[in-house]
């Protein structure tokens, strides 16, 4: 029987060099994040055992046993289908993560129209009330989030004012601001929840954004306004395919370490 050709030369031994090359990135990579040393080591160890098995085939398979020898490629291909993916989970899970980081810290604010319609439907069954809707004429973001807001409060029933100008808000995100007439506020209705409660809850908990409140006191009459105020550095943006693509790449950490 003719010798076969050596390791390097045939389908398996490109699939094992490339397990090599992928564990040995692996180490690479887990040394600059600063993650566990046995981590890094492990990785050379099993690098450095698939190159040797690749250009030393020949003299490896007269020690071994001929079923060893036809169910090692078998054991390399699993080996190596689960290498290719772990990197391409990882490579989607960098892929997700870093559009979530644009959304989180660089895109503008913006109500998506699910969240315009959520946000319609409960206005639309709450007892109306004026609201004023401001921000800083000189913030073109948060100008454009105003807009988002008053356009939405435009379909229902509310009787809403906007985009006025407020100048340079101190504050980061958005804030409901009610004008109490007098030096208290009134107690709360459950028949008859006031305009601030109501637009709080909407933002809170049907539009998902988190919300602010601020009241002034003694002023002539009872009033309510939304103020855009500036972007907050981060704002929270992960879905349901990024968090669980984070608990299953943990899942391969603990897996395979």
């Amino acid at each position: 029987m003719p010798e076969s050709p050596p390791l390097r030369d045939s389908s398996t031994g490109f699939l094992v060099k490339a397990a090599a090359t992928g564990f040995m990135v692996q180490a690479v990579t887990a040394l600059v994040n600063g993650k566990s040393l046995w981590i890094t080591v492990g990785c050379i160890v099993v690098a450095i055992v698939l190159y040797v098995s690749w250009d030393k085939w020949p003299e490896i398979r007269k020690h071994v046993g001929p079923r060893a020898v036809v169910a090692l490629p078998k054991v390399g291909i699993v080996a190596l289908i689960i290498v290719l993916g772990y990197f391409g989970l990882s490579a989607l899970l960098y892929i997700t993560q870093l559009r979530t980081d644009l959304d989180s810290y660089a895109m503008p604010r913006t109500l998506t129209v699910k969240q315009a319609n959520d946000l319609v439907n409960y206005l639309s069954t709450k007892e109306s009330h004026a609201v004023a809707i401001g921000a800083d004429p000189l913030d073109a973001e948060a100008v454009q989030y105003a807009a988002n807001i008053f356009a939405a409060l435009s379909r229902t029933n509310w009787d809403a004012k906007g985009v006025v100008s407020v100048p340079r808000p101190s504050f980061e995100g958005v804030e409901v601001m009610v004008e109490w007439p007098g030096p208290v506020g009134a107690p709360d209705d459950p028949k008859h929840p006031a305009a601030d409660r109501i637009l709080t809850e909407a933002f809170s908990r049907v539009v998902g954004t988190p919300i602010a409140e601020g009241a002034l006191y003694n002023k002539p009459e009872y009033k309510v306004s939304i103020i855009v105020g500036k972007r907050p550095l981060r704002i929270p943006s992960e879905g349901r395919f990024a968090k669980w693509l984070v608990r299953l790449e943990y899942s391969f950490h603990v897996l395979f370490g």
